[in-house]
Protein backbone atom coordinates (compact mmCIF):
# COMPACT_ATOMS: atom_id res chain seq x y z
CA UNK A 1 0.00 0.00 0.00
CA UNK A 2 1.08 3.22 -0.92
CA UNK A 3 1.87 5.63 1.82
CA UNK A 4 -1.18 8.80 1.44
CA UNK A 5 1.85 11.12 1.57
CA UNK A 6 3.47 9.71 -1.89
CA UNK A 7 0.32 10.68 -3.55
CA UNK A 8 -0.94 14.28 -4.74
CA UNK A 9 -4.89 15.49 -4.04
CA UNK A 10 -6.80 15.16 -7.54
CA UNK A 11 -7.78 18.61 -7.10
CA UNK A 12 -4.36 20.26 -6.11
CA UNK A 13 -3.15 23.07 -8.14
CA UNK A 14 -0.39 25.11 -7.72
CA UNK A 15 -0.23 28.81 -9.07
CA UNK A 16 -3.26 28.02 -11.20
CA UNK A 17 -1.49 24.50 -12.51
CA UNK A 18 -1.45 20.57 -12.02
CA UNK A 19 1.85 19.27 -11.02
CA UNK A 20 3.42 15.54 -11.17
CA UNK A 21 5.47 14.48 -8.19
CA UNK A 22 8.67 14.52 -10.35
CA UNK A 23 7.92 18.15 -11.70
CA UNK A 24 7.38 19.41 -7.66
CA UNK A 25 10.86 17.55 -6.71
CA UNK A 26 12.79 18.56 -9.60
CA UNK A 27 15.84 20.85 -9.07
CA UNK A 28 14.91 22.86 -12.62
CA UNK A 29 11.72 24.01 -10.81
CA UNK A 30 13.38 25.84 -8.45
CA UNK A 31 12.93 28.57 -10.83
CA UNK A 32 9.02 28.46 -10.79
CA UNK A 33 9.23 27.41 -7.31
CA UNK A 34 10.87 28.99 -4.38
CA UNK A 35 14.09 27.14 -3.19
CA UNK A 36 12.33 26.54 0.29
CA UNK A 37 8.97 25.13 -1.39
CA UNK A 38 11.42 22.87 -3.51
CA UNK A 39 13.13 21.41 -0.66
CA UNK A 40 9.83 20.99 0.94
CA UNK A 41 8.78 18.84 -1.54
CA UNK A 42 11.63 16.98 -1.79
CA UNK A 43 11.13 15.54 2.14
CA UNK A 44 7.57 15.34 1.60
CA UNK A 45 7.77 12.87 -1.04
CA UNK A 46 10.61 11.01 0.10
CA UNK A 47 9.41 7.57 1.64
CA UNK A 48 10.08 8.90 5.09
CA UNK A 49 6.95 8.72 7.56
CA UNK A 50 8.21 12.08 9.08
CA UNK A 51 9.20 15.78 8.42
CA UNK A 52 11.02 18.49 9.73
CA UNK A 53 9.68 21.41 10.35
CA UNK A 54 10.90 24.64 10.97
CA UNK A 55 9.26 26.73 14.16
CA UNK A 56 8.32 30.40 14.11
CA UNK A 57 10.60 31.40 16.22
CA UNK A 58 7.63 33.99 17.47
CA UNK A 59 8.48 33.32 21.21
CA UNK A 60 12.82 32.96 20.45
CA UNK A 61 14.93 31.70 17.78
CA UNK A 62 13.36 29.10 15.00
CA UNK A 63 14.00 25.16 16.47
CA UNK A 64 13.70 22.26 14.27
CA UNK A 65 10.80 20.00 14.99
CA UNK A 66 9.77 16.28 13.50
CA UNK A 67 6.18 15.59 12.60
CA UNK A 68 4.55 12.60 11.47
CA UNK A 69 3.23 13.51 7.51
CA UNK A 70 -0.03 11.49 8.17
CA UNK A 71 -0.52 13.54 11.16
CA UNK A 72 -0.31 16.60 9.08
CA UNK A 73 -2.44 14.63 6.78
CA UNK A 74 -5.31 14.32 8.98
CA UNK A 75 -4.97 17.61 10.76
CA UNK A 76 -5.67 19.22 7.39
CA UNK A 77 -8.52 16.95 6.62
CA UNK A 78 -10.17 17.91 9.56
CA UNK A 79 -9.35 21.61 9.35
CA UNK A 80 -11.17 21.20 6.23
CA UNK A 81 -13.99 19.23 7.15
CA UNK A 82 -14.93 21.52 9.68
CA UNK A 83 -14.79 24.54 7.74
CA UNK A 84 -16.53 22.71 5.10
CA UNK A 85 -13.88 23.04 2.49
CA UNK A 86 -13.66 20.79 -1.01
Amino acid sequence: MIESFLQIHPGFKLNGKEHSISDLISKKNQFFFSKELTDFFLEWFNKKSVITIATSGSTGKPKKVLLNKNDMIASAKNTGNYFKLK
